[in-house]
């Protein structure tokens, strides 16, 4: 091959040039430069394809099924194409094991592609021929496919009974691997109704299993499960890193629907902290993707979840489009599950003061989610159904929803949106005047607490995205330094060198800017945690002395009653002392003030009490009190009050309670009570 020459002069001058460029100018004209070797790199023809042409009838529709299999994550188009070419040679020639095998491959292409309705005519035929064949193995794959796709449809009760079927012949045969996947799709039935553990027992005893035979899409699908699984229950880091190594799985081997879903996930994570602007660009790389493979049902989860991103961001025109995108994606495909999409045009409406539009809307997105029994999306709809009857005034209807959406989430480990619930419900019974009920809900409320929770997961979010790109940065720096050693001046890889050089100086340079802006976001989060704490201290206190005042209150009124008493038994005909009595009596003395307090208090110390009483079963109640009042940091003095005793008496009341605890001179009864 003969050699390109070029002038050293034009390749300083190509090369100043691109230096002056702006990033973006740079970024497009590399990418142009690229986009020929990049196309010639992948029409490189596999070993298989190429031997099509020589190989015998059976033989090739046998090859034209491997290849089918082989591309079906990463060019799903093109598997469909080959999978068609083998069943139709199949019938041609009468080859019906060939045909079944082409028949369960389309099944499978068009489940990933997310047409579940061929799929599943795809999935009865493979099922109809292989009892004619007698193959137990592929009948069980069909109805697993069966289940996989009423998974998808939402339709979780007839999943169970595909899968139930699927399991009952894999088990028969002792198939090890095919029990296990069967019971990670039954594991996905339980992530879809909300029960996230009883998912993730299925997903780690499948990454488990995958590791030890060497099955990296076992392995790296419930890796990704698991990750989205851990992320709903609040578990962020980890489920970052367990949905990062999914992708680098998926990556290594091409597979372009599974990057797709777990870039979502991702996104999804992202979003839910609040880190929006990197959750818009995750969210667009997987809708890019997903426009690759005309995946119609991951084209619509993404807009929905980026017109999420938009409506938190207050771009609602932004927002809207991509919910009606949503909308029309669904209907495309047959997904009758638009009740998200509904729920969060009624938010958009809400924001802008529309009420009666936005319950038309959550009202019929309630009645999609019921008839798909979607019990979080129920539970969530008849929350927001709840918070708007609230802002109307309407309490009776908002109290029926609001409870109906607290009952439906407590049924699912999503406590975030449990505790979401429990504010709407506080602020319900403040103004209905309950105000006990109120107390209880805002104790469960814990605002600041999950807010602290929040910004930790933020930190430690940023922390791994920083860890990530700083191996990334390192890797782009490495591959510059290389490109740059390795230049030819034979003139014919010249070109090629500064080419990958001004790329590695591009990604260099743009990567650092994100690192940039991730270490700006930690430093950030570390102040918006000091104030929070600071917040969080501040709030225990509030909801201590609230419960307290309460009970001061009352304590106060029947120490008075009883003096009242005493006076009336003497002097029975004083009829204003009676009625001065029957006034107390109407202030509803409640005497489980103090339980209402042991309520709260555990809010902020969960099972203080019982294990303080577990270790020191002698302690009476009074006892218990006061320790919970040192471990609030409340003041001798006002301890005192409280209690009803001097400070003298607060004094031998903690020599006793030292004595107890059995604590010598120089330890601290306060860290004691705090350990």
């Amino acid at each position: 091959m003969a050699s390109i020459g070029i002038n050293a002069n034009v390749i300083v001058a190509f090369v100043i040039t691109v230096a002056r460029m702006s990033f973006w100018k740079r970024l497009i004209l590399i990418c142009l430069w690229l986009t020929p070797v990049t196309l010639a790199a992948f029409n490189t023809s596999d070993s298989l394809i190429q031997a099509l042409p020589t190989l015998k009838s059976n033989e090739k529709v046998d090859a034209l099924n491997d290849i089918s299999w082989a591309l079906k994550f990463s060019e799903n188009k093109a598997a469909g194409q080959y999978a068609n070419d083998a069943l139709q040679l199949a019938q041609n020639i009468k080859y019906r094991k060939g045909e079944g095998q082409a028949i369960y491959n389309l099944s499978v292409i068009h489940s990933i592609k997310g047409d579940f309705e061929r799929s599943s005519q795809y999935a009865k035929a493979c099922i109809s021929i292989h009892q004619e064949l007698d193959n137990a193995k592929l009948i069980a794959k069909g109805w697993n496919v069966l289940g996989v796709n009423s998974i998808n449809q939402s339709k979780y009760d007839t999943a169970l009974v595909f899968l139930g079927k699927a399991l009952d012949i894999s088990e028969a045969l002792g198939d090890t691997a095919a029990i296990l996947s069967i019971r990670g799709n039954i594991g996905n039935v339980h992530f879809n109704q909300g029960d996230y553990e009883q998912a993730l027992n299925a997903y780690h005893k499948l990454i488990e299993f995958g590791k030890v035979i060497r099955d990296t899409v076992m392995w790296s699908t419930n890796l990704g499960n698991a990750g989205s699984a851990n992320s709903l229950m609040g578990r962020h880091p980890l489920a970052l890193k367990q949905l990062y190594e999914a992708y680098d799985l998926y990556q290594a081997t091409n597979n372009k629907a599974l990057m797709a879903r777990t870039l979502s996930d991702i996104g999804l994570l992202l979003k839910r902290i609040q880190l929006l602007e990197e959750a818009e660009g995750v969210f667009k790389e997987s809708l890019a993707l997903n426009e690759q493979l005309g995946n119609k049902r991951q084209l619509g989860m993404v807009c929905n979840n980026l017109g999420i991103v938009y409506y938190r961001l207050k771009r609602y025109d932004l927002a809207i489009n991509y919910y009606e995108k949503t909308i029309a994606y669904y209907e495309s495909v047959k997904v009758k599950a638009i009740g998200n999409a509904l729920g969060n045009i009624a938010k958009v409406y809400t924001d802008k003061g529309q009420l009666d539009t936005a319950l038309v809307i959550l009202y019929r997105a309630l009645e999609n989610d019921s008839l798909l029994n979607k019990r979080p999306g129920m539970a969530l709809r008849n929350v927001d159904i709840g918070a708007i009857y609230l802002k109307k005034n309407q309490l009776d209807r908002a109290e029926y929803h609001l409870l109906k959406g607290y009952q439906l989430w407590a049924e699912t480990d999503q406590v975030k949106d449990l505790s979401s619930a429990a504010g709407f419900l506080s602020n319900l019974y403040e103004a209905k005047g309950d105000m006990q009920k109120a107390l209880i809900y805002r104790t469960e409320y814990k605002e600041t607490q999950d807010s602290v929770y929040g910004i930790e997961n933020q930190k430690e979010i940023i922390r791994i995205l920083l860890e990530r790109q700083q191996q990334e940065l390192k890797t782009d720096s490495q591959s510059t330094i290389v490109a740059s050693k390795d230049t030819d001046h034979s003139g014919y890889l010249i070109p090629g060198a500064v080419l990958l050089f001004a790329l590695g100086s591009i990604v260099f340079v743009y990567r650092k800017r994100q690192h940039r802006h991730l270490q700006e976001q930690l430093n950030a989060q570390n102040q918006n945690l000091q104030d929070l704490q600071s917040s969080l201290e501040k709030k225990n206190l509030e909801v201590a002395f609230l419960s307290l005042s309460t009970i001061q209150k009352d304590e106060f009124i029947r120490q008075f009653t009883q003096k009242l008493n005493e006076f009336s038994r003497k002097h029975p005909q004083n009829w204003d002392i009676q009625k001065l009595l029957n006034s107390l009596h109407l202030q509803d003395v409640n005497t489980k003030d103090w339980d209402y307090f042991k309520q709260a208090f555990e809010q902020i110390s969960p099972h203080f009490f019982d294990q303080l009483f577990e270790r020191y079963p002698k302690l009476s109640n009074k006892e218990l009190r006061h320790c919970a009042l040192i471990r609030l940091n409340i003041p001798i003095k006002d301890v005192a009050q409280i209690l009803g005793i001097s400070v003298s008496g607060v004094h031998k009341a903690r020599y006793r309670l030292r004595k107890q605890f059995g604590l010598d001179r120089g330890e601290s009864l306060e860290n004691h009570l705090n350990s």
